[in-house]
């Protein structure tokens, strides 16, 4: 995935694409249920996602799975 930065340059790593676009949602949480409501992307994606290591998670407690809004935004993006 790549994003122009409207001066030509694209940002092609997801580290760079989240430090433009999404830096000011690192470590803010939130649940795979928000996500879906907000994103309109099924929460078991995200659920899969940040199984993966796509997405990470910051607390989990038994089926309570908080994520990173960052990452979530990165792959609904």
């Amino acid at each position: 995935m790549a994003a122009d930065n409207n001066n030509g340059q694209e940002y092609k790593t997801k580290a760079e694409i989240i430090a433009h676009h999404f830096a000011h949602l690192r470590g803010q949480v939130i649940t795979p249920y928000a996500a879906e409501k907000k994103y309109g992307i099924h929460r078991s994606n995200f659920i899969k996602w940040a199984r993966a290591g796509h997405i990470k998670i910051l607390t989990q407690e038994g089926r309570l799975i908080e994520l990173d809004v960052a990452d979530v935004a990165y792959c609904a993006y």
